[in-house]
């Protein structure tokens, strides 16, 4: 099938097939049953064509660890099959519960929660996610920052960096004509803790996304 499509086709057609898959892999994987059926058909007519898959997986923790959309038979259902997880470790924290993007002591238990055994082959199989972006809050609301609104708001408002122990994440303050900001964005030393944390558990890592953060993350890589 895949060798009768033109280059283009395929990159609509797997484009669509993501939204799809991710779609449903972050909302039906609790109560489907059909849908671990169907992805692992799914990888299987793949490997036939020599492709790789690579599914992305919505963290099986929450705030105060509570029970996230996987569970570990959700993982381990599809461990033999899926080359790779490219596991969602960011968006911890929301404007209704303002915070981190994705505190370190939560990251490591989302994979040690999937994996718990360190010597187990599937742990390289987990990309621990990498967010790029950052979040500003204000007062019942705020949403996502991409590099360039975070050096505006830098430059504007020249703001202190504050070095948060608990999350290992930079954070800062500031106000504008709608209340106080509190800001959570990556840093060289937030991805490097990351990439330590990675390298210890034994895992790869993913990046959302590519274009999103300031251009000397990519120092550490």
């Amino acid at each position: 099938m895949y060798d009768e499509l033109t280059k283009k086709e395929l990159v609509h057609f797997l484009e669509l097939l993501y939204y799809i898959v991710h779609s449903l892999s972050c909302y039906y994987f609790l109560t489907s049953r059909e849908l671990v059926h169907f992805l692992e058909h799914f990888a299987e007519d793949f490997h036939a064509e020599n492709k790789k898959v690579i599914l992305v997986l919505p963290p099986p923790l929450m705030q105060r660890n509570s029970q996230g959309m996987v569970g570990v038979e959700d993982f381990e259902a599809l461990a033999p099959v899926m080359d790779a997880f490219s596991l969602m470790t960011y968006d911890y924290s929301n404007p209704m519960s303002p915070g981190p993007n994705s505190p370190l002591s939560w990251m490591r238990s989302c994979v040690e929660t999937l994996v718990p055994e360190s010597a187990s082959p599937y742990r390289r199989k987990i990309l621990l996610g990498l967010n790029f972006y950052g979040a500003d809050y204000v007062p019942g609301g705020g949403g996502p920052i991409l590099g360039q609104q975070f050096i505006e708001i830098l430059t504007k408002h020249k703001p202190k960096l504050v070095w948060d122990a608990t999350s290992s994440e930079h954070t800062f303050q500031y106000k504008t004509g709608i209340g106080s900001h509190v800001v959570y964005y990556p840093s060289l030393q937030s991805i490097k803790d990351r990439l330590d944390l990675a390298n210890e558990l034994g895992t790869g890592i993913s990046i959302w996304e590519i274009g999103q953060g300031l251009d000397y993350f990519f120092d550490l890589l």
